[in-house]
This record gives C-alpha cells, structure tokens and sequence, in this order.
C-alpha cells in the first residue's frame, strides 16, 4: 500500500516464494510492504521463502552489497496488530517495522515466527528518526509491545549486522512497555575474524528481557541502550566460537535506569540447550 491507515486487514495462509526483484525502488523488494501503518489487523500462518536481491547474500557477488536486502514483511507502523506464526526461510530480513505513524500505537505483538537462514535480522524496529522520518508528535510513538516464543537459527552469510532482534525504537519518542522473552537465537558459527552483530538489542522505556537462549559468536548477546529502562534478567547465553563474549550489559554507555541480573552466559555450549 501506499500510506495512510490500513484498518483490520489479514494477510494468512499464503506463500511468498522467489521474490529476487533488485530494484532502485525499494518497496519492490519485500513480500509484504506498506508505506502506512496497520491497525487492528493480522498477519499469520505464512511462508516466505527465498527472499533476497538476485536471490543471493551478496547481489554483485562481493562484499560490497552484503547490506542490501529484500524484506518479508516491512510496514509503516502497526497497532493493535499481531505478527505470529509464519515461517522464514532464505530471507534477507524477517519484519521490518517503522514506527512513524502519526498516533501513538498500542499492544503490538510478534510471536511464535520461525526463522531459517537469516541473512541480516531476523526482527528489526526503528523510530521516525532511525526511518528518515521526524517524530510525528512528542512521547511515546508505542506503547504496549510483546516480543516473544520466535525461533531463529542458521544465519545464511553471518556478517557484521546479522542480528537476531534489533528493537531500536528510541527514547524519547519510542517505545514504551517492551517484553521480549522466551525467544531462542542461534547464530551458529560465523566465518568471520571477530564477534559481530547482536543477539537481541533494545533501546526501550520500560523494558523487560528475559528466559531468552541466546546462542552463537556474539559479541554481546544482549545489548541495552543509555536511557532506557527496566530488567533484564534469567537469559541463557553460550559462546560457539573462541573469543565470543556474549556480554549481557549496556551497549553504547551505562543506563542507570535498567538492572541485570539472574543470567547466565557460558565459555562454550553444551550438547542440548535449554528451552527457551
């Protein structure tokens, strides 16, 4: 769609397949795409299936396009809306939201997705700014979000923005009441010197992670922003690969507003994992 408001529309049960379009227009590039918001709607019970630009990690065949992407579902803001139940499969990226809607949203929910072979992030959340968008109002553009029960495993082409999920709808006109929890994230192991990307990020107010399993070459598999505020705590994370941290902590300075405690994160995994 093109913008506004979509009111109470359901989008289950179908198959996005072989969406390999390398456009200049990015709104080509995805499976579902909207330049407006949903509101009081439902998207279920699909399948996305090879999901990338030339149906390749890397277009050009070099590095120097390993960021470009094709999205499975990237929309303009949701409220009151669910994302659950679909499958993922060889998609560059999973859900991509924008929260620039002109009205502050309400009880967003994404649970219960399986993800294979992501190639950048699996979920991944911005703010107007983040959208090249400037805040439509001031406070909390959403409030009232669940993050939870989603399965993703087997990054295709681990890269330095490979992430699992990247809530990264800021203060002061972000988020607000965020639960991410119970959410199991693996890696694998990266063919890359060094740990990249994040296992799970967040930048929220009132902010809650944890039971989550986190599992790969991360350098810090959970990341908080400065300013945000919460717990974050009872998360599982074990190393794949020497020299992967997996830190729990702040991620681009101290935020005295959020605590950590209760988790754990261990030097190497060992054969089963606990469930998330």
């Amino acid at each position: 769609t093109q913008g506004g408001i979509d009111v109470s529309i359901k989008i289950s049960g179908n198959v996005f397949r072989n969406l390999t379009t390398r456009s200049q227009n990015w709104t080509l590039r995805n499976a579902i795409c909207s330049l407006g918001s949903f509101q009081y709607s439902s998207i279920d019970h699909n399948t996305f299936q090879n999901i990338l630009p030339n149906g390749s990690t890397r277009p050009d065949g070099t590095s120097n396009t390993i960021d470009e992407m094709n999205v499975g579902v990237y929309l303009y803001g949701i409220d009151n809306t669910t994302i659950e139940h679909n499958t993922f499969d060889h998609v560059s990226e999973g859900i991509k939201l924008c929260f620039s809607q002109p009205y502050p949203a309400r009880n967003v929910y994404i649970g219960y997705n399986v993800m294979t072979k992501i190639h950048r992030m699996g979920i991944e959340m911005q703010g107007p700014v983040g959208c090249a968008n400037n805040p439509a109002f001031s406070g909390d553009n959403t409030r009232g979000m669940t993050i939870e029960y989603n399965n993703m495993t087997a990054w295709d082409d681990f890269y330095w923005n490979s992430t699992g999920i990247s809530e990264a709808d800021f203060l002061p006109n972000g988020a607000n009441g965020v639960i991410i929890r119970n959410n199991l994230i693996n890696g694998g192991v990266a063919s890359y010197k060094g740990p990249y990307g994040y296992g799970i990020e967040s930048g929220a107010l009132g902010l809650q992670i944890y039971e989550n399993v986190i599992v790969g070459s991360y350098g810090q598999s959970i990341g908080v922003w400065s300013g945000s505020t919460g717990a974050v705590h009872d998360n599982y994370a074990c190393a794949l690969t020497k020299g992967a941290a997996l830190v729990i902590g702040p991620e681009d300075a101290p935020s005295s507003g959020t605590q950590y405690y209760n988790n754990k994160i261990l030097p190497s995994c060992p054969a089963n994992l606990p469930a998330p």
